[in-house]
């Protein structure tokens, strides 16, 4: 995190270039068609991010920002929300501890399911867009 206790690009990079490269390299061929797909965070789209997809041959599909129907993290801060409100943190620690716990307690199947969704939010997408030529990706 920043001074300011924000994502900002250079370490999102950090976060996710030990974790997002390794799990890409794993599952994906390099003559796969796939996108990654991540919200419009400041830090998402930051230059330093930019250069890190590009050099690593990542397609970034530019997407609809803050969108539930489009973005599974969205529902999962959703459902966070929900219960955090029942608490009650003094501290920006308890605040993390709580958010964390929080995190660790969301069922696997809500999360597959979010993802599975997925599909239908980005065909509704593509065809309000105007965006065809992404069918194909999707069949």
């Amino acid at each position: 995190m920043g001074d300011d206790g924000r994502m900002n690009g250079n370490n999102y990079i950090s976060v996710i270039e030990p974790k997002v490269l390794p799990f890409i390299k794993k599952n994906f061929r390099s003559d796969d068609s796939w996108w990654y797909i991540p919200d419009n965070a400041p830090c998402h789209k930051s230059d330093f991010t930019m250069k890190l997809m590009k050099k690593h041959k990542i397609n970034v599909l530019d997407w609809p920002a803050v969108s539930s129907e489009h973005n599974v993290i969205e529902n999962i801060w959703a459902i966070i929300d929900k219960k955090l409100v029942k608490s009650h943190p003094t501290s920006a620690s308890e605040l993390q501890q709580i958010i964390s716990k929080l995190w660790t307690e969301i069922p696997t199947q809500i999360c597959i399911d979010l993802i599975q969704s997925m599909t239908r939010g980005i065909r509704k997408w593509m065809y309000s867009s105007q965006k065809r030529y992404f069918s194909k990706i999707l069949n």
